[in-house]
This record gives structure tokens, sequence and C-alpha cells, in this order.
């Protein structure tokens, strides 16, 4: 299983669906303070379910915050609480650790449940997520939060595959359709186009940048139809929606060269190289439609052009222990090996069979 970092973002956005539909909170406009009293004062009492996930709360954010958090030993609820607001909602884009996290506590406070309980049964289990968990933050014996999940590559795909869904597993009804659009619906696209509720967009003709805010004159994964939508974690754990080309695809493993704020980034370029590849309709293994990519050329991410057992040009699939795999494994050049690990598990697909 491999961090996700904050790519995390994706499965925990399905999790608070969930807290939704039980009822347990009323709607992603409720204000956390309903759930975490402790953040009444200093403008806090305006944070809701909505404005955290867009990143425009409001609630005071900087490096140099989070490194006094750090030194301070502060739990995550005690980092939210050692800040005040600088902006009013929606008036400001940042992206915001301490304004997601104080989410786990409102969470496990709403439903009684600590946040891997209510993950296992709402999002693991469901979802069939096998070895998934999170990842906890210590200072000795004392639980300070949460970093991220560890999941296997193609969990996270199955994140992507049901936003691609409109919120259907397996033929079922997993989250509702209005959820799922609003998840990748920018709430207030005059302060960012580029950014859902903690879904990366590529629309609008403008991105703002990770820490500084920095105003992009450009889409933030240029190269790849303005209806995708993504999300990055530290080192390069991707996973990107395009919906027009009924798209999924994913890349975890080890660091790349750049992040996704990065003009002409190491995303963007992967991106455009999959989209390339999919759009060229390389039809594969019963029907399904796979793209493999080499990355071992310093992260060139050349598509390959193999014809290998009957399979089109432009797919590989990985033949595992029970046979072929329903996806593509990126082969990383960085480990060598072509087991879905840690350290070089990447995968693109697309057309995925109902049941997997």
């Amino acid at each position: 299983v491999q961090q996700m970092y904050s790519a995390t973002k994706s499965p925990f956005a399905l999790l608070v669906g969930r807290v939704l539909a039980r009822g347990d909170i009323s709607s992603l406009d409720q204000p956390l303070v309903d759930f975490v009293p402790e953040l009444a004062g200093q403008g806090r009492a305006a944070l809701t379910f909505r404005n955290a996930m867009a990143m425009e709360s409001g609630l005071a954010q900087s490096p140099e915050l989070d490194q006094g958090d750090i030194r301070a030993g502060r739990s995550q609820l005690e980092a939210t609480l050692a800040r005040g607001t600088t902006h009013g909602p929606y008036e400001y884009f940042i992206y915001n650790h301490a304004g997601y996290r104080i989410l786990f506590t409102a969470l496990e406070r709403a439903t009684g449940m600590s946040l891997p309980d209510l993950t296992r049964e709402e999002l693991f289990a469901p979802l069939g997520m096998t070895g998934a968990y999170w990842v906890e933050i210590r200072n000795d014996d004392r639980l300070l939060g949460y970093q991220s999940i560890r999941m296997r590559p193609r969990d996270l795909a199955k994140v992507g595959q049901l936003m691609l869904n409109d919120g259907l597993w397996n033929g079922s009804r997993y989250l509702s359709a209005e959820y799922i659009e609003q998840l990748r619906t920018a709430p207030a696209p005059k302060t960012n186009p580029s950014y859902g509720l903690f879904w990366h967009l590529n629309a609008g003709n403008f991105y703002l940048s990770y820490r500084e805010s920095n105003f992009m004159r450009s889409r933030l994964l240029p190269g790849t139809p303005p209806d995708a939508y993504a999300n990055f974690g530290n080192s390069g754990q991707i996973v990107v929606v395009v919906p027009s080309l009924d798209l999924v695809w994913v890349r975890t493993g080890r660091q790349i060269p750049s992040n996704i704020w990065t003009p002409n980034s190491t995303v963007a370029q992967l991106s455009a190289a999959v989209v390339a590849a999919a759009e060229r309709e390389a039809v594969g293994l019963q029907g399904k439609r796979l793209v493999h990519l080499d990355d071992s050329q310093h992260h060139a991410f050349k598509p390959l052009l193999v014809a290998e057992a009957g399979i089109a040009e432009g797919l590989l699939p990985v033949v595992g222990g029970n046979g072929v795999e329903p996806f593509a494994v990126v082969r990383s050049g960085l480990s060598g090996s072509s087991a879905v690990t840690s350290r070089n598990a990447a995968i693109a697909f697309s057309h995925f069979p109902t049941r997997w």
C-alpha cells in the first residue's frame, strides 16, 4: 500500500458525503462549530464543511504557522484553535491543511466514531479497499491526528471510477450524483475556478498555486480536456478523471520532478501523454482500453508502443498471480519491479469492467 498524502482528500471527500447521507450532518454548509464548539471566536464560526473543502474558509495559513504547530507539538485540533481567520469565506484561496484536518474532528464528533473506524465502515469496506488504513501522527503515546491514508493504487483508481460514474459503484448507488457534482464544481469560480471540493479542476482560464496563491494564466493541466479533475499528493500520488474520454488514470510511487502547480508540470506532461494515447482509441483485452507509460527515462513519460500477446499496439497488460489484471501497471525505472508496491506502483486505465 502507498501513502497517498494529499491525494487522500479524494477518498476523504467521499467519506464526508457518506456522513452527509447518513444524516449525521445536515448539509455541507453546516458550521463546523456545531460539532467543534471550541472553534467559536476569531472568525472561525464561519467555517463550514463546504468552505473548508474548497480551501476558501478564510482560516489563517502559512508555512510558518505549520512549522510552529510542529515545534509546539500541537494536535490537529489544537493547530486550528491556534489560528484566527484572515479573510471571509470564499474571498481567498490557499491550500490549507489545518482547515482540512479540522474536518477529522468534526466527523468524529458528528458520528461518535473514530476516523479510522468510520472510514473502514463507510469507505474501505463498501469499496473493497483491502489493507487500506490511516497513518497516525503521534508524539510518544499522544495521538495528534492523522497524516493520510495508505492504500493500493487500484483503490485510488476506484475513487476516480466512482467519480466518473457519478456516485455509482458496481451498479449500486454509493453517493448521490448531486453530491458528486458538488465535488467537481468550484463554489467561488471568481476566486478560483480550478478547485472544487477537495478536487483540482482543469476548468477556467487560470489557476492559483499551492502556498502563495499566485495567479497562473493557464489551465492546470494543459493538453488535457477542460472537463478533467484531479488530485495530487506529495511525491506524485495522482488520480485524474477525464469524463469526455471516459478515462481515469492513477500514478503512485516515488518523487516526481515537479508538483501539479508548477507551469508545464510533470503531472501535466504525464496527463497529456495519457490523453494522447487514449485519444488514439487503442483497444485491448476484452475491449478495455489500457494505456502503458514508461517513466524510466528521467520521467519522460513516453507511451510505450508495444504489441504483446495479441494486445493492440500501445498496450501492455501486466500478468499477475491470477492472470491479467484489469489495468496496466507502469514499470518504474526506480525499482525495476512490476509488482503493485509503494515503490513503483502506477496505473493508467479506462473503461473498467462493471465488477472487479
